[in-house]
């Protein structure tokens, strides 16, 4: 009984995410393969992978130990995502952690390693730093482009500090991902210090979000005037929280 009521959930939950209740948007393009679904992408034909870095991003990821290549597919929007950066650095917020004392840790029975994805795109030798974050401050390392900064994403004061810490390191960021405390709160306010950051064209991906929560982000983010556009990636076939929400700054 116990699976049968978590698997109605998941559909449950899946099959509202899917509906945009979004304010000024009606019927927002929606694109759907084997790959996951697109809704509002602002790419001609998403599903045109760049087919050699997807291969690189698809093997470092799971090189290194990162489980969005292990347990999210999240190759494949990252392909095509990355492809379009030219120059500039990265943050990502979420180094992992095994910790049970934090609500946002891997799981002790979970293969993904701290740090992993840091070191995923480090090695893609596509940004001048790699900079990462995460409220645990013992998973904290520096390692050649690598730097990383302790950060708690529900205090302002704290997300202040990490900013200047950034921008310490450098003040030109292309990419920044949210992979920390999967919690609306804190992708808001996080995206609210974190994505005036980005120059111009940079792109803020917000890693999964719960299917409640979807709208809720989705609406506060776009109240922001520097939002060029959006994108949803999502996969239910994997679990209902594998939902990417993509920001590109104008």
């Amino acid at each position: 009984m116990k699976i049968l009521q978590r698997e109605f959930t998941w559909l449950r939950q899946a099959f509202f995410a899917r509906i945009p209740f979004i304010k000024g948007v009606i019927s927002p393009r929606k694109y759907i393969s084997d790959k996951g679904t697109w809704i509002n992408s602002s790419f001609p034909n998403p599903y045109v992978y760049p087919g050699n870095q997807l291969l690189e991003i698809e093997t470092a990821l799971k090189y290194f130990g990162s489980d969005k290549a292990i347990h999210h597919d999240y190759q494949f929007p990252y392909s095509l995502l990355i492809d379009q950066i030219k120059s500039g650095s990265l943050i990502e917020i979420g180094i992992g952690t095994k910790n049970q004392n934090f609500s946002a840790n891997m799981g002790w029975f979970l293969k993904g390693k701290p740090g992993g994805s840091l070191r995923a795109w480090n090695s893609l030798n596509k940004f001048d730093f790699v900079i990462g974050g995460d409220i645990d401050d013992k998973v904290l390392f520096t390692d050649g482009k690598i730097r990383t900064f302790q950060v708690d994403q529900l205090d302002e004061k704290s997300l202040n500090r990490f900013k200047n810490k950034c921008i310490e390191v450098t003040n030109e960021f292309s990419f920044i991902i949210d992979d920390g405390l999967h919690d609306a709160s804190a992708n808001i306010l996080t995206c609210k210090y974190l994505f005036p950051l980005l120059q111009e064209n940079g792109i803020y991906v917000i890693e999964d979000i719960k299917p409640h929560q979807l709208t809720i982000i989705l609406n506060e983010t776009l109240k922001n005037s520097k939002i060029k556009d959006w994108a949803i990636w999502q996969n239910y076939l994997r679990s209902p929280d594998n939902v990417l929400l993509i920001l590109f700054k104008k």
